[in-house]
């Protein structure tokens, strides 16, 4: 491989760029976020009313019921630029754990509580979070979104207004809910283990006993089965971790791939990372997901609750200056551990370069902040309950955008902290092999063949239509050409080098691979 590490790091990022580009996207097994749903769309501002009984409403916001799951019926209307809903009896209710305590609450529509199997487009329930820690109100929607552009497993997410009783309660977060239908969209099955993972969910190991697992905490279970539950069955829990902690060193990486799908874990921490989710795993011991999918034995990582990120503090620490491969505390193994194998460290990198060159780079993400603001800044205005919980006026909303609250928590304005954690995790970033972590990988081969001037290829046959394009390594495309068989040839007429291949097959890019041309 050509020698690029003499040079400074930032033109080293752009060399890189075409290449880690061009590996953005796993193979076809991976699974991510759906690209579309109307009930999702972020391009307009939709509206929600709830209509509720008004002795039901008061006992919901009465003090003394902050911790009440109870739910109550009502009527739920959508309204966008695209579409209109009308569902009613549906179940309303408090949702969240501190703003449960906030003036502006978080609440939770369930279409499914009073008529069973009910749902509105697929979704059985919706999350509507008042972001009441974060004066722009858009920071968990830049993280959910960045987590979608990098391939990882995350909620569908948009803004949205909320009236209660025809009562104007503030500008809110739709954030898509994790549960069986989440699962079998991403997966193409529900039958595995679901389990939410709150504090103190640390990932140790306490045993081969399962019961281990089942331990409670204020009322509920750190690893808490949201499927299967009258099974309870947490011995694939339990054997998951295990193997974490317990594999020697110089067969982890090979025992772990079997049980933990780690690159889909990798690219939702270069986001955390970036975004200084430190109430997540790694740092707080909080707020994740693992699904143990039966399709392939494998436990998979998905991010939960993205509101204290992008400079939020409350622990008065400089998350922007944090290193990005030391993002956890008291060593928790599935963080420390899997960054110490060398190969999840490249990959690691990897993704954390892809982030700084599109979804994290303040060229891109500062216009989609403008944007934002734009489009939010009259439901912002109005937005009364807004105020209450820590004095935010309007001023407050438009100046942190850019610059920090002084005598608040919310450390950096918006763009200031993106800015600043650009340059300290560009500065950070190790040198890495921009194809290493795909060559084990093998959805097809390549063979030049001079004589023939031909190419030929040999595809997994999953694979049955698609384009192969060719590149040099300085990112010129030579040729692109479409094929329709798992097999075939393609002309080349290249000359003597090193080309990279790039081949869309099926909607998704397979690794890429490095050929070499010779006479």
């Amino acid at each position: 491989m050509i020698n690029l590490f003499n040079i400074p790091q930032k033109i080293k990022f752009l060399i890189f760029n075409l290449f880690c580009t061009l590996l953005s996207v796993t193979a076809y097994t991976q699974p991510s976020t759906p690209k579309y749903s109307a009930l999702y769309e972020d391009d307009n501002l939709a509206r929600i009313d709830i209509t509720i009984s008004q002795s039901d409403i008061d006992y919901i916001l009465a003090p003394g019921n902050e911790q009440s799951d109870e739910e109550f019926p009502a009527t739920f209307k959508f309204q966008s630029n695209t579409r209109s809903d009308i569902e009613e009896n549906v179940g309303f209710r408090l949702r969240g754990n501190t703003s449960r305590n906030a003036a502006k609450k978080s609440f939770k529509v369930s279409f499914n509580s009073f008529e069973k199997g009910r749902d509105l487009d697929g979704f059985e329930k919706f999350n509507l979070n008042g972001e009441h820690n974060d004066p722009t109100i858009i920071r968990s929607k830049l993280c959910w979104d960045m987590m979608a552009e990098i391939g990882a497993i995350a909620s569908r997410v948009n803004h949205v207004e909320l009236y209660i009783n025809d009562e104007y309660k503030g500008l809110y977060i739709n954030v898509e809910h994790i549960d069986e239908e989440f699962i079998e969209e991403r997966f193409g099955n529900k039958d595995g283990n679901l389990y939410k993972c709150l504090w103190p969910a640390d990932l140790f190991y306490r045993g081969d006993d399962q019961n281990a697992y089942k331990e409670e905490n204020s009322g509920r279970r750190a690893y808490e089965l949201k499927t299967n539950e009258e099974e309870d069955d947490y011995s694939g829990l339990a054997n998951f971790i295990k193997i974490l902690n317990q594999a020697p060193k110089l067969d982890f990486e090979e025992e772990i791939s079997k049980v933990f799908d780690v690159d889909s874990y990798l690219r939702a921490l270069a986001v955390e990372v970036l975004a200084a989710h430190w109430d997540n795993y790694g740092m707080n011991q909080n707020n994740y997901y693992l699904y143990d999918n039966p399709e392939d034995g494998k436990f998979y990582y998905i991010p939960y609750d993205l509101d204290n990120t992008l400079g939020v503090d409350w622990f008065d620490q400089d998350w922007a200056e944090w290193n990005i491969y030391e993002w956890y505390f008291d060593s928790r193994p599935l963080t420390k551990r899997i960054l110490e194998v060398e190969s999840f460290r490249n990959s690691f990198s990897n993704h954390i370069h892809q982030l700084l060159q599109n979804s994290f780079n303040p060229t891109h993400l500062n216009p989609k902040i403008d944007e934002l603001k734009s489009l939010l800044q009259d439901a912002a205005e109005r937005d009364t309950y807004r105020t209450l919980d820590y004095g935010w006026s309007v001023e407050n909303f438009n100046t942190s955008f850019a610059n920090r609250l002084e005598n608040f928590h919310v450390r950096y304005g918006l763009k200031e902290y993106i800015s600043r954690r650009y340059e300290t995790a560009l500065n950070q970033l190790e040198r890495f092999d921009p194809l290493s972590s795909n060559q084990k990988v093998k959805d097809y081969s390549v063979y030049p063949n001079p004589s023939k001037n031909h190419l030929s290829f040999q595809l997994n046959n999953s694979y049955k239509q698609g384009t192969v394009s060719v590149y040099t390594l300085d990112g010129q495309e030579v040729m692109s050409t479409s094929f329709t068989e798992p097999a075939f040839e393609i002309a080349h007429d290249l000359d003597q080098g090193v080309y990279l291949l790039r081949i869309l097959s099926d909607k998704q890019l397979l690794p890429v691979r490095k050929i070499i041309v010779t006479d």
